[in-house]
């Protein structure tokens, strides 16, 4: 994803990285935790992601974005 400014970026890549730990965290730890679990997160951002039309903050878009491609990319690598 390509912003317009720097700091938007570096946003997005905290949150992309931060989130992958935490779930990967949540896996190791819990095993009651299944792809299920992240599926049901997902949908409800897929949900709240399309929710904007008021208008949201640029800080809260990225957040969204980020954490969804997040969720996207574990559960593809949960796939393999």
């Amino acid at each position: 994803m390509i912003f317009e400014e720097g700091w938007q970026q570096e946003k997005y890549e905290e949150v992309f990285e931060t989130t992958i730990r935490q779930v990967r965290r949540q896996q190791a730890m819990d095993p009651d935790f299944t792809m299920n679990d992240l599926n049901a997160r997902l949908d409800d951002l897929y949900v709240r992601q399309g929710q904007g039309w008021e208008g949201k903050s640029v800080v809260l878009e990225i957040v969204e974005a980020a954490t969804i491609a997040a969720y996207e990319y574990i559960l593809a690598d949960w796939e393999e």
